[in-house]
């Protein structure tokens, strides 16, 4: 179980600071919820502590992890042709699992393939979505600002990935 003033990750909204653990009453029944302040994205979450694991919610990462992260972006990386249900399919699955380094991957599949040809509606909201995970743990990690990241990411691509 997390305390109040960790800071972790839900799969899906990124990163944020539990502000606190409360009581709600749920269709007659009350229940444990983490209140996620999430100061990427400005939003307030609750979420229920006995489901938090099964959803992928997880401690932020080490601080020391941060550069395999950045080496990661920079590796060349292999496109496989699959049909777009599919392809959406792994990467919502990569995403849900709420592994960094999974999402870390989806952000460098989604940010070369639009460069490549546009993304469809659901990618792109799947490519914002990996980018904010990746942004707002960054963020709380090592407490770099969102232009800092953001200039980071942009000069991985140009070096490594020909943008």
């Amino acid at each position: 179980m997390f305390s109040v003033g960790d800071k972790i990750v839900h799969p899906f909204h990124g990163a944020g600071v539990i502000q606190d653990i409360v009581d709600i009453e749920v269709l007659g029944e009350v229940k444990k919820y983490y209140t996620l302040a999430l100061p990427f994205t400005k939003l307030k979450l609750d979420i229920p502590v006995d489901t938090a694991e099964s959803i992928g919610v997880r401690p932020i990462m080490q601080a020391d992890k941060i550069e395999q992260l950045f080496e990661q972006l920079k590796k060349p990386l292999e496109f496989q042709e699959l049909n777009w249900n599919r392809r959406h399919k792994e990467n919502l699955d990569k995403l849900r699992g709420g592994d960094i380094f999974q999402v870390a991957e989806v952000y460098k599949y989604l940010r070369i393939r639009d460069k490549k040809r546009s993304l469809s509606t659901g990618e792109k909201k799947l490519y914002i979505n990996s980018r904010n995970a990746l942004i707002s743990e960054i963020i709380l990690s090592v407490g770099m600002d969102q232009d800092a990241v953001t200039e980071r990411f942009d000069s991985i691509f140009k070096e490594c990935h020909n943008e």
